[in-house]
């Protein structure tokens, strides 16, 4: 897993669990609907429907989901050149300005 993508990943599916939040009662409605007065038969649907939402995103998670660290290039690069912080982006800015051909001012 990386930390480059780690913030807008979780805000993009916080919000979309925000809303799923928003839309479930609606859809539950929708679903029972017609059922008054309500009786557990009425609800077969809803519960059918979440089994097949559960069941489909844990398959989908089962195949496609993977741990396996993947390299951070700013951290090895850092670890290389034994410095941290902000003089350390600083100066490699300034050398891939300087390899595109750009002045400093462009880059700051």
């Amino acid at each position: 897993m990386t930390t480059e993508h780690a913030g807008s990943l979780i805000a993009l599916l916080s919000t979309a669990g925000m809303l799923f939040g928003y839309a479930t009662p609606l859809l539950v409605s929708a679903l029972t609907l017609h059922s008054r007065p309500q009786t557990p038969a009425s609800w077969q649907y809803v519960f059918y429907l979440m089994a097949g939402v559960y069941a489909a995103t844990g398959l989908i998670f089962l195949l496609k989901a993977s741990a396996q660290s993947q390299e951070r290039r700013w951290a090895k690069e850092m670890a290389e050149a034994g410095n941290s912080g902000c003089c350390f982006r600083r100066r490699r800015m300034k050398e891939e300005a300087e390899e595109s051909e750009t002045t400093e001012e462009e880059v700051f």
